[in-house]
C-alpha cells in the first residue's frame, strides 16, 4: 500500500482505488439510465428510504464510521454492479441466458458483494457480528438501488412498471441486505472468534448464494420479456442490470 506523506493529504475514507475505476463505467451507465427513463432513478430511491432507517438502527449501539458506511454502499453501487455485468454478460454470450441466470448471477454477485464486507475487514472495521451484517447490508443496498433502477428503466410505462416497482421496491426492498447478511454474520463471526475469514467464513458466501436463489426464483422478470440476455445487450443499462436472476 502507498505511504502517505506528512503533511500531504489521505484520500477520504469513503472512497477507494476500485470505486474510482469502476466508476468510470457505473457512472457513465447511470447517467444514460437517468436521462433515458428519470422516473426509474426517482423510483429507485424509494428501497433507500424504506432500509436505510433499519440499517441505522441495528447500527445504533456501537455506529461505524460514516464514511465508512458511504463507501460499502458505494462498493455495491459500482464495484458489485459492474464486475458482476461483465462477468454475466460473458457467461449469457458463451453459454446462454438460463446459465447466466441460474448459476453465474447469485455466484458472482454475491461474491463481489462479499468483496466490499472484506473490504471494509482489510480497514479494519469489522470486529464483530453486527459490524458484518451492518457492512453486508449496506453493500447490498447500493448494488439493489442500481439494480431497481436498472429493472425500472428496462419496463414499459404503465402497469408493467407499476407492478415491477410495487414487486420490487415495496414487497422486497430487504431482499438483498437479507441475502448478503448471510456473508457478513459468517465474516464477523470469524473475526470474532479470532479465526481466519477463510475457510471459517465459506460457509456464510455457500448460505447467500443459496438465499439467493431461493429468494428470487419465482421474481417475474420474464413475465414482461426482460430476459437476462436481453438486458445485458441492451445499452445503456447492460452492466447494472448483471443478468440476474429472473427476479
Amino acid at each position: 500500500m502507498r505511504q502517505w506523506r506528512p503533511g500531504e493529504a489521505p484520500p477520504p475514507d469513503w472512497i477507494s482505488l476500485p470505486i474510482i475505476l469502476s466508476s468510470l463505467i457505473a457512472v457513465p451507465n447511470f447517467i444514460a439510465l437517468a436521462v433515458v427513463s428519470p422516473i426509474s432513478v426517482l423510483l429507485g430511491i424509494v428501497p433507500i428510504v424504506i432500509v436505510l432507517p433499519v440499517m441505522l438502527w441495528l447500527d445504533r449501539v456501537e455506529p461505524e464510521p460514516r464514511p465508512a458506511l458511504i463507501h460499502a454502499f458505494l462498493w455495491g453501487a459500482t464495484v458489485a454492479v459492474t464486475v458482476a455485468g461483465i462477468v454475466n454478460t460473458i457467461v449469457a454470450i458463451a453459454g446462454g441466458e438460463v446459465l447466466a441466470a441460474v448459476v453465474s448471477a447469485p455466484l458472482v454477485e454475491e461474491a463481489m458483494k462479499a468483496c466490499g464486507i472484506i473490504y471494509a475487514l482489510r480497514r479494519k472495521e469489522i470486529d464483530g457480528v453486527m459490524d458484518g451484517i451492518v457492512y453486508a447490508g449496506w453493500v447490498a443496498l447500493g448494488f439493489a438501488v442500481i439494480e431497481d433502477i436498472s429493472y425500472f428503466a428496462q419496463s414499459p410505462d404503465g402497469g408493467v412498471l407499476a407492478q415491477t416497482f410495487v414487486l420490487r421496491a415495496l414487497f422486497g426492498p430487504f431482499a438483498h441486505p437479507l441475502f448478503t447478511a448471510w456473508t457478513g454474520l459468517a465474516i464477523g463471526r470469524a473475526v470474532s472468534k479470532g479465526k481466519p475469514v477463510f475457510p471459517n467464513a465459506v460457509w456464510g458466501y455457500v448460505a447467500a448464494v443459496a438465499s439467493t436463489r431461493c429468494g428470487t426464483a419465482r421474481w417475474p422478470a420474464l413475465r414482461r420479456g426482460v430476459t437476462p440476455a436481453r438486458c445485458c445487450s441492451s445499452p445503456p443499462s447492460w452492466c447494472s442490470c448483471c443478468c440476474s436472476s429472473p427476479r
